[in-house]
């Protein structure tokens, strides 16, 4: 009885930018969408949608988490809802060392997610706590570990995908980093296009972002996102947009 008391919750408070970057520097498990410039994507381009709930928890024992969470709002601001983290990406909390089953349990039990929450844990630091009164949905990722090099990478990926590299190298596609803005709105203008053929095939989810969206990523620290481009004789004919923290690139 006493080690649970002793790793009991004292408090749970809006989390200040400076406890959530070093939380983000120091856990391990961490990817670019737990981190903050993350969520201001989405804060500063749509304001009236999402707003900053991310909370810093301490514990009697000294252990410390973090949850980074944004609340979104739809019928203008009728409902609200807790999201780790916007967009469906990564979330869950931070921690510099694992938590208790029973500290993890009093985050899932922290009035500010108890209704109407949608947590997708990270895949590289899972929950240990059952999910209470949540409902559950089994999902997956897919994770290449670039540990050993590209050539060891390239070594275990299917013939299939070595011969596409393959076919396009004979088709003259090159690819490289989008440094200048018209690069980016070359993107954009891919982005649009496949939006339209989404819709012409009734697959579109009706998830869309703007120009100014890109823009504002285009606008974070190179080291942070990357766009990288594929072109044919100088015109370009797709993209991948890729974030990185730490040693996660997606």
């Amino acid at each position: 009885m006493a080690d649970r008391e002793s790793g009991a919750l004292i408090s749970a408070l809006p989390a200040t930018r400076e406890q959530w970057l070093s939380f983000c520097n120091h856990c391990p498990g961490t990817t670019f969408f737990h981190t903050p410039y993350w969520t201001d994507l989405f804060v500063r381009n749509y304001p009236r949608r999402f707003s900053d709930a991310t909370i810093a928890f301490a514990f009697q024992d000294g252990a410390t988490a973090l949850l980074p969470m944004v609340i979104k709002r739809h019928l203008c601001g009728l409902v609200r809802i807790a999201c780790s983290m916007p967009a469906g990406t990564f979330g869950g909390w931070l921690s510099a060392a694992p938590l208790r089953v029973e500290q993890e349990e009093e985050i899932l039990r922290h009035p500010g997610i108890q209704v109407d929450c949608m947590l997708r844990e990270n895949p590289y630091r899972p929950l240990q706590a059952p999910p209470g009164h949540f409902r559950c949905r089994e999902d997956h990722t897919r994770t290449i570990d670039l540990a050993a090099g590209y050539d060891a990478a390239w070594k275990r990926s299917t013939a299939g995908h070595r011969n596409a590299v393959r076919n396009a190298q004979r088709s003259g596609v090159k690819i490289g980093e989008a440094i200048e803005s018209d690069q980016w709105e070359s993107y954009g203008a891919l982005y649009d296009a496949s939006i339209n053929r989404w819709k012409e095939r009734g697959i579109f989810t009706g998830v869309r972002y703007d120009r100014s969206f890109f823009r504002a990523i285009g606008r974070l620290d190179p080291s942070l996102r990357k766009l990288w481009l594929a072109s044919v004789h100088g015109v370009v004919i797709a993209g991948i947009l890729c974030f990185y923290w730490k040693e996660h690139a997606v």
